[in-house]
């Protein structure tokens, strides 16, 4: 059975994350990997490239993060 939520993030809702090379994008998550080797994580769909890409848990936002906040 796949999640549907996993720490208040739920498929199907649009994000900002931050990629494993520093990139913010926006995305709408399609699911979660709770037992990744990295940390838990999410899969999303990167809006402005249409691709898919998998992104830390942690490094996920509700709101546009400010310039000032640093990834994990």
């Amino acid at each position: 059975m796949e999640l549907a939520e996993m720490n208040g993030f739920k498929v199907d809702q649009r994000i900002w994350c931050y990629t494993m090379n520093g990139r913010l994008i926006r995305g709408i998550i399609t699911g979660f990997h709770p037992h990744d080797s990295l940390g838990p994580a999410v899969s999303v769909i990167d809006e402005s490239h249409g691709c898919h890409r998998t992104v830390l848990l942690s490094n996920c936002h509700v709101t546009k993060p400010s310039r000032r906040a640093k990834r994990s």
